[in-house]
């Protein structure tokens, strides 16, 4: 079970908090104290946004520092937009002893635990409605640096509403 909690001031997340997905240990948490900056660009058709925080975890999975920084440019059709990223998580290697319920483990060459990574990704965002309020996103992550971490490709499709 995920859960959120998240407070906005003005489209700024002052302060970000939730457990862990269930695919990284069994009913841990992490606490992230974040900063998101963001901007429209384009006549208020794009944007450029940058977060950085730092999450504190129970459990075996090292604390992190991590950077993302995404943007969207307009295309010249059906109000699609072209979004670019990028995000680098950084361990800060105080991982604790590998608990009996933590699904990943390590070995000489990957410690998920203590991994950092920098992943890249394009997608395109599609707007449909009679109000334009759903997007449909199509796109790609790959991960382009990792150190003790595996390199993913990450096709993606996700859906979404305004309100």
């Amino acid at each position: 079970m995920t859960r959120d909690l998240r407070v906005f001031v003005s489209g700024l997340t002052l302060l970000g908090a939730g457990t862990s997905p269930a695919w990284a240990g069994g009913v841990k948490r992490d606490y992230t104290l974040s900063y998101v900056a963001s901007r429209s660009l384009f006549n208020y058709r794009g944007w450029g946004s940058l977060e950085g925080g730092y999450t504190w975890r129970d459990g075996a999975p090292a604390n992190q520092i991590y950077l993302t920084a995404d943007g969207g440019y307009p295309l010249p059709f059906a109000g699609a937009l072209l979004k670019l990223g990028a995000h680098l998580e950084r361990s800060v290697g105080s991982d604790t002893p590998r608990q009996p319920e933590d699904r990943f483990g390590s070995s000489a060459t990957n410690n998920f635990h203590k991994a950092s990574y920098l992943k890249l990704g394009d997608s395109a965002i599609f707007p449909f409605g009679s109000r334009k309020q759903w997007a449909a996103e199509v796109g790609y992550n790959q991960w382009v640096w990792g150190r003790s971490a595996r390199r993913y490709k990450e096709p993606f499709i996700s859906v979404g509403r305004s309100f």
